[in-house]
């Protein structure tokens, strides 16, 4: 652990030194992995609760090694996609039909928006046109192309700058209620850890732009609703 007060609290029962990082902790995962292939050829890895940025990046390096799945990014964007169809099916509409916002762009907002675009893709959207559908949001506000302080696994769900400026006249990055107001979002998904986004005003702003929004509320825990 990277954790101090763990690591002299004499009740931890984990390894007593500092976690690994960079090439060494990629070192460690890879014989890991050659010694699940070793032991259990045909098993499958679920790679659970990895740090958002290490998360894509093993996921990335063991795509084409080893039968994997990221339960954080992959698990979590398959539920709620299907979520999100079967509420579709309830409006006689498509998934690419929907203009998406995500509230929280740790491993799971990333996920969900990486699946839900592939299920655009999938009803006949351009990668380009699925990416303009599905906004996603940090503690900072939207993601988009050049936007400072923003992790490299972010930027397959950035969105042009043009768009966002449109959103922010000011030349601000964009917040929630900009994002949902500018994009006529009819699908909102709360996956972030900021408590009291959801409130009646965005509720209200995401229903003037459809006659039944789809709103799912998936922060976890739930009083980070």
């Amino acid at each position: 652990t990277g954790r101090e007060d763990l690591l002299s609290d004499p009740m931890y029962l984990g390894v007593k030194m500092g976690r690994l990082t960079g090439e060494a902790y990629m070192a460690m995962m890879d014989k890991f992995v050659q010694a699940v292939q070793r032991n259990w050829p045909k098993a499958i890895i679920q790679w659970e609760d990895f740090s958002k940025d290490v998360a894509f990046e093993v996921l990335h390096r063991y795509r084409d090694v080893v039968s994997s799945f990221n339960d954080d990014i992959q698990g979590t964007g398959a539920v709620t996609m299907a979520g999100v169809i079967a509420a579709c099916k309830k409006t006689n509409q498509k998934l690419s039909d929907q203009m998406i916002v995500i509230s929280g762009a740790g491993a799971g907002g990333a996920g969900v928006a990486w699946v839900l675009r592939e299920g655009m893709i999938r009803e006949g959207l351009t990668p380009e046109q699925a990416r303009a559908r599905v906004m996603v949001l940090d503690s900072t506000g939207l993601l988009y192309e050049g936007r400072h302080k923003m992790e490299a696994y972010k930027n397959d769900s950035a969105q042009t700058a043009e768009l966002a400026k449109s959103f922010a006249p000011d030349g601000g990055v964009p917040n929630l209620l900009q994002t949902i107001k500018g994009s006529k979002a009819t699908c909102l998904i709360g996956l972030g850890g900021i408590t009291g986004q959801f409130t009646e005003e965005i509720i209200k702003a995401v229903a003037a732009n459809c006659e039944i929004p789809i709103i799912l509320p998936l922060s976890n825990p739930n009083a980070n609703v």
